[in-house]
C-alpha cells in the first residue's frame, strides 16, 4: 500500500490511511484498532534499528540504562 520501504514511511501516510478506511465506511472502532496496530508495528521497527545499530557497534542492549536506551530509540524516530 504504501509503495516504498516501511522505514521511510511517516505520521502523514499513517493519517492518510486510516482517513481511507473511514471513507471507506470503517466503524471509528475499526479504525481505531488500526491505528493502534500501526503504532505498535512502529515501535517495533524502531526497536529493530534501535538493536541492529547497537550490534553492528558491538554494544549490547545490557550494557545501556534504560534512559540511554529511551534515548537511542527517540534517535531512531
Amino acid at each position: 500500500m504504501l509503495g516504498r520501504p516501511l522505514w521511510t514511511a511517516g505520521p502523514e501516510d499513517a493519517d492518510r490511511f486510516l482517513s481511507s478506511q473511514r471513507k471507506l465506511g470503517l466503524a471509528g472502532n475499526t479504525v481505531y484498532g488500526k491505528a493502534g496496530r500501526i503504532g505498535r508495528l512502529y515501535d517495533t521497527a524502531s526497536l529493530a534499528v534501535v538493536r541492529s545499530v547497537l550490534d553492528a557497534l558491538g554494544i549490547a542492549d545490557d550494557d545501556l540504562t534504560t534512559e540511554q536506551y529511551t534515548d537511542a530509540v527517540a534517535a531512531v524516530r
